[in-house]
């Protein structure tokens, strides 16, 4: 049991468990990220090049008639099968015909805010994804149309192709085609827009129709690249914030916290909208650190964490970051997530970014008075918590949680819950004592002051008689001398 001590008075403190005081403050500046990517896909057409189909006919007719190939219709087709696999694009070539689509798609994904005016960490793959993969999310819908309409033709004529080899050829044509059209689209007047998802969420209103827009201002890449990001906020200057850690001194063994919006809880169909905004908690333990291609490290992790976590924030046991929960396993052969094989880039890492963009995390006077608030709240000091939670809502309006916590708090003191120690046992018990105890010492120390005097008073009496006494006997013996004299002479 925790105790502590404040003006010589001891008292128990009220047990609650350290994870749910880690989550209890990290819950407000842990965010939910969207980022929209929009564009206009531009497709050309393709038509098949008669010349170059008679030429690899004619090649294979020479390769039958020299004994090469036999001759078998199903073994011509096949052998036809191959060349165009083999040269997709001088099969296909651009018709001129060109169609523009307007397309988007959106990536979600976790981060934490690390300063009190908004700047946000986060996963670069969920944010700043490489051209390459951004053209193919673009325009894959765009294609897989293209490409059935195209194949739909060629099936319709397939029916002359022999049984035995028609799934190969049909395969080899289609593989032919998606080449052509992976090459042969381009994606114009891209636009990336960001957003942050954090608070209560409103029933009925989109979780992101709040406006809280934000920015890339620092990005790796995706894995095996540093995959962190940063991004900023527009217009905040008095956000919740989540400490930094140190993970450089974590260790084999070390009990971690991933925390974030995994996208199965998150959008579960059975589940309120409200509750999207809700970030879940999963524990487990540091089970390795690994080394990537870059040189670089992580750390795996048996910790849960899945499609939407990516960003999140990971914390040690003393509600730190020390990582951001990034990358899983997956099974090459069935294409399942593999549990308890994830992995962390670790905070030192992450610094790398914020230090080339020149952010220093510091901790904002919201979530300072907010985790001054939860701990008289778990005290059970429940008077002294709501004014916390108050200045809490005054400094930040839209603060997600603090709400909650002020109704609970009236509710608890109502019910005659609170277990606050008056301000005069804290204040005046401790004045009132060093007076009582002043005055005592005071008193004590005055009664042995008089109590010595006392005994020094009573003693010079004494040294006074014996002085006398003394004299008296020498006048005595003075007489007595005189007398023995007198005699003498007589």
């Amino acid at each position: 049991m925790a105790v502590f001590i404040t003006s010589g008075i001891c008292l128990a403190e009220v047990s609650t468990p350290d994870v749910t005081k880690i989550a209890k403050n990290a819950e407000p500046a842990v965010v939910l990220v969207q980022a929209t990517f929009e564009g206009d896909v531009e497709v050309a057409y393709p038509y098949l090049d008669q010349s170059k189909l008679d030429y690899a006919l004619n090649n294979i007719i020479q390769q039958v008639m020299s004994g090469a190939l036999p001759a078998d219709e199903a073994a011509m087709w096949k052998a036809l099968a191959d060349e165009m696999a083999a040269k997709p694009l001088e099969f296909l070539q651009k018709s001129g015909q060109k169609e523009v689509f307007h397309n988007g798609y959106r990536a979600l994904g976790s981060g934490f805010i690390v300063t009190p005016d908004g700047y946000v960490v986060t996963n670069a793959h969920v944010v700043a994804p490489d051209d390459e993969l951004l053209k193919q999310q673009l325009s894959c819908p765009i294609l897989e149309k293209s490409v059935k309409e195209f194949m739909s033709q060629i099936i319709q004529e397939s029916s002359s192709i022999p049984a035995s080899t028609r799934e190969y050829v049909v395969k080899a044509i289609t593989g032919m085609v998606i080449t052509y059209y992976e090459e042969n689209v381009k994606v114009l007047n891209l636009k990336k827009t960001y957003d942050v998802g954090m608070g209560v969420q409103v029933p009925g209103v989109p979780l992101f129709q709040k406006g809280l827009k934000a920015e890339v201002v620092q990005a790796g890449g995706a894995v095996p690249k540093k995959d962190v990001a940063i991004l900023k906020m527009e217009g905040q200057n008095n956000l919740p914030t989540i400490p930094i850690g140190d993970s450089t001194t974590l260790q084999t063994g070390n009990k971690i916290y991933v925390m974030g919006y995994p996208g199965v809880a998150t959008f579960h169909p059975l589940l309120s909208e409200a509750s999207q905004a809700q970030p879940s908690l999963t524990e487990g333990i540091i089970s390795a650190q690994k080394t990537m291609e870059g040189g670089w490290s992580v750390f795996q992790t048996n910790a849960d964490m899945t499609h939407g976590n990516s960003g999140g924030p990971v914390f040690n046991e003393k509600g730190e970051v020390i990582g951001l929960a990034t990358f899983g396993s997956m099974d090459q052969n069935t294409g399942q997530e593999i549990a308890g094989m994830n992995f962390v880039v670790p905070m030192s890492v992450v610094k790398e970014f914020l230090d080339r963009g020149n952010v220093k995390p510091t901790e904002s006077l919201v979530s300072k008075t907010y985790r001054e608030a939860l701990d008289l709240y778990y005290k059970q000091y429940y008077k002294k918590a709501l004014k916390k939670f108050q200045e809490v809502s005054a400094l930040c309006p839209g603060h997600a949680y603090v709400q909650s916590f002020i109704a609970d708090c009236t509710k608890a003191i109502s019910e005659g819950k609170d277990k606050s120690i008056p301000e005069w046992v804290i204040f005046g018990l401790p004045a009132v004592a060093v007076i009582i105890i002043g005055g005592v010492i005071f008193i004590v120390v005055l009664k042995k002051k008089q109590a010595k005097q006392r005994v020094n008073a009573e003693a010079g009496t004494t040294v006074d008689a014996t002085t006398d006494a003394t004299v008296n006997t020498t006048a005595t013996a003075s007489e007595a001398g005189t007398t023995e004299q007198a005699n003498k002479e007589s």
